[in-house]
Parts: C-alpha cells; sequence; structure tokens
C-alpha cells in the first residue's frame, strides 16, 4: 500500500457525521463560486468576444495594454472554473473533495439516515415507513451515481483535463510540456463545462443539502451587468500613440 497522503490523513481523522457536514458546507461554498464563475464568464463574452467592442480600441500602443486585459480576464476565468474541479484537498472547494469526503460507507449511511428522518418530518401524513424508506434509498442509489459520475468526468472529460493543463501550463504552475494548442480555453466548451458543474452541484444539493438553487437568469443577469459597464465605455487614444 502506498503512503498516505495529507488529505488522507485529514479525511481518515474525521467522523462519519462530519465527513458529511464538512461536505454540505463545501457544497454551499461552491454554489457561490459558480455563480461569480457565470458572471465572469458573461462579462468576458463582451470584453474578450465582443468584435463591436474590439474596433472601440483602434490599432495603438494601448491596444497593447487592451490585449493584455483581455488575456488577465481570460485566465480568471479558467482559475475560477478549473478550481471548482482541483483534485481533493483538505482546503479546497470542489467537487472531487466533496465525492471524496462522501465515498465512505458510513458516510452514505449518515446521509440515508439524515433523509430518512426529513422525509419522516415532513411528509408524516403523506408517506407509510415503507414509502419513505423508498426514497431514502432512492437518493443514496442517486447519491453513489452522483460520485462515480463526478470521479468519471474529472479522469475523463477531454474539455475539463485540457483547461486544466492549460491552467497548469500557462497561469497556476508554469509546468512545462503538459499542455498544446489543443488545450486553449474555448468559450463554447466553457459554458459546456459551467452546466456540467451546475448539474453535479444540483444533485448533490438534492441528495446531501436537502435543498435546491435557481439559477435562472444568472447568465441574463451577468449580461446586463456588463453591457450596463462596456456599453458606456469609450476609449479616447492620443494621436500620438496610433501605429
Amino acid at each position: 500500500m502506498g503512503k498516505e497522503g495529507k488529505f488522507e490523513k485529514w479525511i481518515r481523522r474525521l467522523t462519519a457525521e462530519e465527513r458529511l457536514e464538512i461536505a454540505r458546507q463545501r457544497i454551499e461554498q461552491m454554489v457561490l463560486h459558480l455563480k461569480s464563475a457565470i458572471y465572469q464568464y458573461e462579462n468576458n463574452r463582451i470584453f474578450v468576444l465582443d468584435e463591436e467592442f474590439d474596433r472601440r480600441v483602434p490599432t495603438s500602443y494601448a491596444r497593447h495594454a487592451f490585449h493584455l486585459t483581455r488575456l488577465m480576464l481570460q485566465k480568471a476565468l479558467v482559475l475560477q472554473v478549473c478550481k471548482l474541479w482541483d483534485s481533493a484537498a483538505s482546503d479546497r472547494d470542489s467537487l472531487p473533495t466533496v465525492a471524496a469526503l462522501l465515498k465512505d460507507p458510513a458516510v452514505l449511511d449518515a446521509c440515508r439516515e439524515e433523509n430518512f428522518r426529513a422525509v419522516r418530518t415532513t411528509q408524516m401524513n403523506e408517506l407509510n415507513l415503507a414509502d419513505a424508506n423508498d426514497v431514502a434509498d432512492r437518493r443514496n442509489s442517486e447519491l453513489s451515481d452522483i460520485i462515480a459520475g463526478i470521479d468519471s468526468y474529472r479522469s475523463e472529460d477531454g474539455n475539463l483535463l485540457g483547461l486544466i493543463r492549460y491552467r497548469d501550463k500557462y497561469i497556476a504552475h508554469s509546468l512545462s510540456g503538459v499542455a498544446d494548442a489543443a488545450d486553449r480555453p474555448k468559450y463554447g466548451n466553457i459554458e459546456t463545462l459551467l452546466g456540467e458543474t451546475k448539474n453535479f452541484l444540483d444533485s448533490l444539493l438534492d441528495c446531501v443539502c436537502r435543498t435546491s438553487h435557481s439559477w435562472d437568469g444568472y447568465h441574463e443577469e451577468g449580461q446586463l451587468h456588463a453591457r450596463r459597464l462596456w456599453g458606456n465605455c469609450d476609449f479616447r487614444i492620443d494621436e500620438s500613440d496610433l501605429a
């Protein structure tokens, strides 16, 4: 057996109930992180991708700073998305961390017991004991599938792996030989990753937190705020600075 890592030592010291509670806290934090990533994505769609906005800055020395700002915004979005999928660690709000916290029979049993009690408390007059057990069993089966799905997506999805390689090479760690041109972030791929992340969080909120979160309007609100800012921006470039 290999040497036990820092995360494994940390998680081994936790009780099933503590692991479940920490997982619940991390899920709630990730909802906030994903909301921020969606707003960043919509902001970038205008500042980075909008051709009409691009034409406001003519060819000039100032345009170098314009391109640099665009690049920094792109990298900030990559960081926002990647941190939600970073490998499990005691100090990370990431889906793999949550999956690792939940991936234990005792933790799943504790989650099932909480779901059973919650169903019996809120629907006492509507469900008999057998029905409540069925609901709790169904949620636990779904949770097991979610955990396996997170592990599979993190290890197999080409878009996600490419984005992480790009982050590791060009932003966070400056690693050599781990990324190529195909890994450069594409906004369609990032939008897909945001959607998949949202789906996993929705399922975890249901099975672990017994709640839900409405994502309605986040993209639209992000677009509106970005257009109110960038739509009112004019760049005045001195003639002496024109290339």
